[in-house]
């Protein structure tokens, strides 16, 4: 899933279950370059973002219910739907008290450019890239829901294994 400020879920027949464990993957590489892939959250061709790399370290934040009850307010408003998009929108949440960071702490990207939690909750989540390794830039600081819902074809679905590519 090629990182976006705030990833709306489609609207899918039914909500996720609660019962299904979420994971989450960030793959980092060393370029920047976009990826024309769509998001839905899976594995995607990494052939031209770069080599792996290694020791960046991100930092998963739970949005609790206030946050969650902010965002959903925030997105009814048209002029802040835009500012819900950056960068400062989601450390707001963090800085104002609206998230909890995830047991573990900090988790560093291995040779293969992976950091992976497993076992969450449904719920909003902030990646924050904590550590940047020397002579790269941090990812852009992103809100994202777990699971994704997306479509595929003509069906909704959720995906409880979500993989992203913070730039």
């Amino acid at each position: 899933l090629p990182m976006t400020a705030l990833a709306d879920p489609v609207p899918t027949e039914g909500l996720p279950d609660s019962n299904v464990p979420v994971k989450l993957t960030v793959h980092k590489f060393s370029a920047s370059a976009e990826s024309n892939t769509e998001g839905k959250g899976t594995v995607i061709d990494t052939s031209n973002l770069g080599t792996p790399l290694k020791d960046a370290g991100f930092t998963l934040y739970k949005v609790k219910d206030s946050g969650v009850t902010k965002i959903q307010a925030d997105i009814k408003v048209p002029a802040t739907q835009q500012q819900m998009n950056s960068e400062a929108y989601a450390q707001s949440l963090i800085d104002g008290g609206h998230t909890e960071e995830v047991t573990g702490g900090e988790k560093m990207t291995d040779a293969s450019g992976e950091a992976k939690w497993e076992g969450w909750t449904i719920g909003y989540y902030i990646l924050k890239e904590t550590t940047t390794p020397s002579g790269h830039t941090g990812a852009v600081t992103n809100i994202i829901t777990l699971p994704f819902g997306y479509k595929d074809g003509g069906t909704n679905a959720w995906n409880y294994d979500v993989h992203v590519y913070p730039k």
